[in-house]
């Protein structure tokens, strides 16, 4: 899945990779905020999807989803473990990590 996003006041194109899917979600989530609070129309926007042109919410839907297949796929070949990172036992120096099945 390729995300694109282009700016039409400048000119500006935004691209991004199948697996950049955390910064397109991230850009996305600023412009929707801009968006609302601004009263902003959506046009100024154009949002691709694996080339195709979409609106706003098709592309947030869509950044979603490659979030839940990426968790989904970590779920599968790995999993969350507990380490200390400290020299004591105390609950504050655990954190946690992934590591394979």
């Amino acid at each position: 899945m390729k995300f694109q996003i282009t700016y039409k006041a400048t000119g500006e194109v935004a691209k991004f990779r199948a697996n950049q899917w955390t910064d397109f979600d991230a850009e996305i989530n600023g412009i929707s905020n801009y968006v609302y609070t601004h009263n902003t129309p959506e046009s100024d926007y154009e949002f691709m999807v694996d080339g195709q042109v979409v609106s706003l919410a098709l592309a947030e839907k869509a950044a979603n989803f490659a979030r839940n297949e990426w968790e989904a796929k970590r779920a599968k070949t790995k999993k969350p473990v507990r380490i200390s990172v400290g020299a004591t036992c105390l609950p504050n120096t655990y954190r946690t990590v992934w590591v394979k099945k």
